[in-house]
């Protein structure tokens, strides 16, 4: 499998792809969650590959069956 540019996303794109603030993907990353890499030309820059994403969001989507969902009870 070929790594190409266009499947790696930087920090902030990926904190908007998955819809949390860049601090909670910084957790995800440091809890080991997600795998970084860097660029060659800049050590600084962390990269997030998209396949790696798209597997957390599918582990962390609910249930649409409402399974463990809260359900409001009737005083």
């Amino acid at each position: 499998m070929d790594l190409q540019i266009r499947d790696l996303l930087t920090v902030q794109q990926a904190a908007e792809y998955l819809g949390v603030s860049r601090f909670k993907l910084a957790r995800l990353i440091a809890d080991g969650e997600l795998t970084t890499f860097t660029t060659p030309l800049d050590r600084r820059r962390k990269l997030v590959k998209q396949g790696d994403l798209d597997a957390l969001k599918e582990r962390v989507q609910p249930s649409k069956s409402g399974e463990g969902r809260a359900h409001k009870v009737a005083a």
